[in-house]
């Protein structure tokens, strides 16, 4: 009964460190596992960082742990790089998983990452997600012929619509056109939409955005999440895990748990407006947030039972108001500024 982990590159080379937190954090795990850790500053922060956290707290915590190499996933657990003998536990398997660990998980035994990670990518079939959402939204099906979509459950209770159909709702505008299925297939982009213009025409000009990428899902049932442009401040990113919500943390990019020095369930850190720079604290928009994220929780798992550990990306409208921006699966969601600690003890009781 072990923690599986697999560092991003190699375990001994860490990114150059921005404060004696990191070399703190190097010293740790240097220590815990007998290897030597250098320095490379070529290395990417982030990628580094948010993964050591959590080994960090694993070896806090005395557990039985076993380091991965790159390998195909079966033959890593069998052959890890370092052993930390300890307490038992369930086996999981933490880290930056491989590109293809998805594809070798149902040949194991570890009951985490969850199986349906990928669920949380039905986000857009939620009557919950919309009524959260904040903003008008429209499910659409990719445009061309039906019967050359791949067969698949829909989880949800909205009926995606034929992508001209959908797209009417916003004529005499524009809208943010997302690919929700399979999830981050297509980088969002805007579609402007004449006023007065029919089914035909809107599908007409999602074609000559989409181009021949469209071929590739084409007729995929509720592919599509078109939506209304809202500005958005205090973009925040929750950890669910079991229906609760657990963690979380202001998307702030180049923050890791290493910046959560008090271990609270959401820091009133935040920025203001994505990547702005503009830091501020706002306990009074994280007790909002917080509380949204909860409630909107609570409204996913009654309508999808199945749909238990996921990420929720939540923001504030112009108002001020808790807005959803969209669900990620858990899995291999960055984790930003939060307390590693408390995803960890939810992980392992999960």
């Amino acid at each position: 009964m072990t923690l599986f982990f697999r560092p991003c590159g190699a375990l001994t080379r860490a990114p150059a460190p921005r404060s004696s937190r990191d070399d703190a954090l190097r010293a740790r795990i240097s220590d815990a596992l007998g290897c030597d850790i250098t320095i490379d500053p070529a290395l990417d922060y982030e990628d580094w960082t948010e993964p050591m956290t959590l080994l960090d707290a694993a070896i806090a915590r005395g557990l039985d742990i076993a380091v991965l190499p790159r390998a195909p996933l079966g033959e890593a657990m069998d052959a890890p790089l370092h052993r930390l003998p300890g307490t038992p536990c369930p086996d999981i398997l933490l880290g930056r998983l491989g590109r293809m660990d998805s594809f070798h998980l149902p040949g194991t035994d570890l009951v985490w990452p969850p199986r349906d990670d990928a669920r949380a990518n039905h986000y857009g079939e939620l009557a919950a997600f919309h009524a959260a959402a904040g903003r008008d939204l429209a499910l659409a099906d990719m445009p061309g012929d039906p019967d050359l979509g791949l067969a698949r459950q829909m989880i949800g209770d909205i009926v995606p619509l034929p992508p001209g159909d959908a797209l009417t709702r916003f004529a005499g505008g524009s809208c943010l056109v997302k690919q929700v299925f399979p999830g981050k297939s297509l980088p969002l982009f805007d579609l402007d939409v004449p006023a007065g213009a029919d089914a035909t025409t809107c599908e007409r000009l999602l074609l000559g955005e989409l181009g021949l990428h469209f071929a590739r899902f084409e007729g995929e049932k509720g592919a599509l999440l078109l939506q209304e442009r809202v500005e958005m401040t205090h973009e925040t990113r929750f950890f669910v895990v079991n229906g609760e919500v657990v963690c979380g943390a202001a998307c702030i990019e180049d923050h890791t748990p290493l910046e959560n020095t008090s271990g609270e369930i959401l820091s009133p850190v935040f920025e203001t407006r994505r990547n702005s720079g503009a830091i501020v604290t706002d306990p009074a928009a994280a007790e909002k947030l917080l509380d949204a994220a909860r409630t909107i929780t609570t409204g996913i798992v009654a309508e999808d039972a199945e749909l238990t550990h996921f990420v929720l990306d939540l923001a504030l409208d112009p108002a001020g108001q808790p807005l959803a921006i969209e669900l990620n699966p858990i899995g291999s969601s960055g984790l930003y500024g939060i307390a590693a600690g408390r995803l960890l003890d939810a992980v392992l009781v999960a």
